[in-house]
Parts: structure tokens; sequence; C-alpha cells
């Protein structure tokens, strides 16, 4: 990037920006399945990309002189998924990334905003968490970003919050309640109890009675058998959502 732009470069700011939301998410993954040896590769390829960017800020301060709203807007981004990719639930940095982009980039403020909300739900903060989603949710729906309008709907199904179109309420047929269908979908690829609960914002406790619960109405005697198939087949209200490749939020 320094042999085509040299000292004024700050178009790698989105981006490196850009780039880091899959490192992150391949990071987070790598914590959740227990693989120290994968969390440090990915966070090593994330370093190096924030510390492109930093250099990139320093040399255009350096040599030619402040820069805009939007490389600002950029800036605060890159550091806010520099904390996620450090493991860091920090709400002030995707704070700073919502009110940068407020100078008129709807679209990254409503994602920065669902970042912000899954770093308070991790911080314990409910109702604020609720209300950056329904914001974000609203302009995702009025701009047909339904990438982003999934991602939204799928952080309020894991962390149990109230949104509008969000489809919690279950069938009352099934055998399984939505909270538990989203445990089974983590206990059948063999996710641990404190696995399950940090993916849906839930003690580890409280995620081992879930699954003795899930075990007991599937007649499983233990996690051994739930890949054996259930002697009752449940029918899940809700067998949980995210993003698909083909439909990256990016």
């Amino acid at each position: 990037m320094r042999t085509y732009w040299d000292v004024d470069r700050l178009a790698v700011l989105r981006l490196v920006a850009m780039a880091l939301a899959p490192v992150g998410d391949a990071a987070a993954a790598a914590r959740l399945q227990g693989d120290e040896a994968a969390v440090r590769r990915w966070v090593g390829a994330g370093e190096d990309l924030v510390a492109e960017a930093r250099a990139a800020v320093a040399d255009r301060l350096r040599h030619v002189g402040s820069f805009g709203v939007e490389a600002a807007a950029w800036q605060a981004r890159i550091e806010a998924e520099a904390a996620r990719l450090a493991g860091r639930a920090d709400p002030a940095p995707w704070r700073s990334a919502v009110h940068a982009f407020g100078y008129g980039h709807v679209y990254e403020q409503a994602r920065s905003r669902w970042r912000l909300a899954e770093a308070l739900l991790a911080a314990g903060d409910r109702a604020s968490a609720a209300a950056e989603l329904r914001a974000a949710a609203e302009v995702a729906t009025r701009l047909g970003a339904a990438p982003l309008r999934s991602a939204v709907t799928a952080l309020a199904r894991r962390g149990r919050l109230e949104l509008p179109g969000a489809g919690r309420v279950p069938d009352s047929a099934a055998v399984l309640t939505p909270r538990e269908a989203e445990v089974l979908r983590l206990l059948a690829q063999g996710r641990t109890n404190r696995q399950i609960g940090a993916e849906l914002y839930m003690s580890e406790k409280t995620a081992s009675v879930h699954v003795s619960r899930i075990l007991a109405k599937l007649g499983a005697g233990g996690r051994a058998d739930r890949g054996r198939g259930p002697r009752r087949r449940p029918r899940p209200a809700h067998p949980g959502s995210g993003l698909t490749r083909a439909c990256p939020v990016g």
C-alpha cells in the first residue's frame, strides 16, 4: 500500500475496517471452540491490519495534516474492531463509531449500533442493547439491507431481546422452546455448557439447566446421545438463524 500511496494513504482505513470484521468473526469463533492456536493466528493477522491503518494515520498527520469526518469515522470503526479482535466486549469504542458515522453514513452507523448492542449485551446492559438494536433494525429495514437486518434479528434472538419482526412467539405444539432450540443447535455442534453460555449471553449454570431439560425432552440419557436422534422427534419453533456466506454484513 505504501508503494502506491506513500504518506497520504487514508483510503486504507476503509479497506482495513472492512477486512477486520471477518477476521474478528474468525477469532471469536476460535475462542468459542477453545482453539487457542487459531485465536493467535487470527489475532495476529488482525493486528497487522490495525498496525497498517494506524501507520497511515500517523504518516498523514506528520506529513500532510489533519483529515475529515469520513476518515475519522473509519478510524473509529477500526479501533472498535481492534477491541473486538482482542476479545474485549467494550461498548465505548463502538459508541464512538456510532457517533463518528453520524455525519451521514446511515448504514455504517446502523452497523455500528448492532456491534454496540452486542458489546452492551455482554456487559449486561440489556435495556441499552435493545434500544440500539431497534435503531439498527429500523435503518436496515428502511434501506433494504437484508444481511444487516438478519444479523440484528439473530442477535436479538440470542440475547432474548424484544425486537419487532424477530418472531420469537413459539408454536404451541412445539416440543422445544425457542431458547432450547438455540441451545440444541450449539449442543449439536459439540459446544460445552460454558461455550453455549458465552454464545447466548447466559451463565454456564443456566446453560447446563437448558441442556438437562433438552435431553429430558428428547429422551436422551446424556450428551453422548445427542447425535443418535431422539425417541420422539421435536419440532423447534425457531431453529435459529444467522448470516450466510452469500450475504456478508461486512
